[in-house]
């Protein structure tokens, strides 16, 4: 099947290369044995060096990219220093609290997604059955959707709270990165 394109020399994929147009085809000689046909790569690329894709070292005097290590860097351990209070009336603003309020905040908000449920289901259900002055029909779709509303609340802060967490993540390592050059 074609699909109306045909590449240089007329032939098709997954076809032996032949002459290019103009060209006799090389016939063997008397007494020689014809050679077989070089296999062609895919794509018409030729394959890559052994050591592709290998971590090679940087050039003299080059730039190699900065490894983020795992243990704390200079500028968390003296936002740890610090401690929490310290950090309450640092006026520069050198140490940064938020990090270590983000556990925090999101129990808080798993709290109030978990909590929201039973909450939601009282006031729609139980609720209208206890009201003795008036009664009023009891609601079954805030109650059916109420746990969809709490995934999605804390699906959300959790994004929030992971965007606040990157930010200052970064600012650390890049604070950590002057400081490294500054050296």
């Amino acid at each position: 099947m074609t699909n109306g394109w045909n590449p240089p020399g007329g032939q098709q994929p997954g076809q032996q290369p032949g002459p290019m147009p103009g060209q006799q085809p090389q016939a063997p000689q008397w007494g020689q044995q014809p050679q077989a046909p070089q296999p062609q790569p895919q794509g018409g690329y030729p394959p890559p060096p052994a050591n592709f894709g290998a971590p090679q070292a940087p050039a003299q005097g080059g730039f190699a990219p900065p490894s983020f290590p795992s243990v704390p860097s200079a500028a968390q351990a003296s936002n740890l220093a610090k401690g929490f209070f310290g950090s309450l009336i640092d006026f520069k603003f050198h140490s940064y609290i938020t990090p270590r309020i983000l556990g925090v905040l999101y129990g808080l908000i798993l709290l109030m997604g978990v909590l929201g449920i039973p909450f939601t289901i009282y006031n729609a259900v139980i609720r209208p059955l206890m009201d003795d002055y008036e009664f009023t029909e009891p609601e079954f779709l805030p109650a059916i959707l109420s746990p969809i509303a709490a995934i999605l609340f804390v699906t959300f802060g959790r994004v929030m709270l992971e965007t606040v967490a990157v930010r200052f993540r970064n600012t650390e390592q890049l604070d950590e990165l002057i400081r490294k050059t500054k050296e």
